[in-house]
């Protein structure tokens, strides 16, 4: 980026992916640097007339983007955007990170529902009514021993990865 480019963006998440395209949201616009310059990124460009309330951008192993924002939940994989919060009639909510653990699942930490799990072109909730212990949670890691690690209002607490599992699959109350 040159100095005025430099100037005039404001970072809100960036991503460097697999392919090394470098992606920036910024003042509710994803944004590829190509060729020196920062132009609007043309997967999403359709997205709100190019105006995407985008603050993050994750992509998982398979490739696809995750793109969240206040109030918003998005996927673009294999050329195809799927509005989250449509697909599975959820409340406008977005997340404050997104996390792909070991097993391919992605999980959205979220302020005022908990946590969301997707896999299998499935989207289940955990939250205080299933024994979760905030609704607002921050962020989600999971570590190489069996456990993640979520932040909230109260602090940061460990859960039994399999446990998470084991709720959002109906096999068991946390």
């Amino acid at each position: 980026l040159n100095a005025e480019q430099m100037r005039t963006v404001k970072l809100d998440g960036g991503l460097v992916r697999r392919s090394g395209e470098v992606l920036i949201a910024s003042q509710n616009r994803v944004m590829q640097y190509k060729n020196g310059k920062l132009v609007p990124y043309q997967p999403l460009d359709s997205l709100y007339g190019g105006r995407a309330p985008v603050f993050r951008v994750y992509e998982t192993r398979s490739g696809a983007l995750w793109l969240t924002g206040p109030d918003s939940l998005y996927r673009l994989h294999d050329g195809i955007l799927t509005n989250i919060n449509a697909k599975y009639h959820l409340p406008a909510i977005g997340a404050t990170s997104v996390t792909e653990d070991s097993a391919g699942a992605v999980w959205f930490a979220n302020f005022g529902e908990g946590l969301f799990r997707f896999r299998n072109d499935s989207l289940v909730n955990i939250s205080p009514k299933q024994g979760l212990f905030d609704y607002n949670a921050y962020t989600f890691l999971e570590d190489r021993f069996g456990y993640v690690w979520i932040s909230c209002n109260r602090g940061v607490y460990r859960v039994s990865k399999q446990d998470l599992d084991d709720v959002a699959d109906g096999k068991k109350p946390m």
